[in-house]
């Protein structure tokens, strides 16, 4: 069975909910996670309602900080948003192994 073409828009919309983000960016719902949480890519919070929506502008800057095919990448940790840098795989792995420790201490 073949995957649904995706959407072509002439004019993509400012917010897009995950299936057209995933259309935006050609990629599957899993590999459009991963993506977006190794670049540090959140939705919006649009004034408490319960969607998440993704800004076509962090998209466009994800795309832009993507390195080329057999380029070396980017420094870790460079978010395609402009929010604080996504947390380091190694410290996110010591903020664990500190927490598990501080646990074992407890009696």
């Amino acid at each position: 069975m073949t995957a649904p073409a995706p959407q072509i828009l002439p004019n993509w919309p400012g917010l897009m909910g995950r299936r057209l983000a995933c259309d935006y960016l050609q990629l599957s719902p899993r590999s459009f996670a991963l993506l977006t949480r190794m670049h540090g890519v959140a939705p919006v919070d649009c004034a408490g309602l319960n969607v998440r929506l993704w800004r076509k502008a962090d998209l466009d800057r994800l795309i832009d900080n993507l390195p080329a095919r057999g380029a070396q990448l980017a420094p870790e940790g460079c978010a395609a948003n402009d929010g604080p840098p996504a947390p380091q795989v190694d410290d996110l792995a010591a903020q664990a192994l500190a927490r598990a420790a501080q646990r074992a201490k407890r009696p």
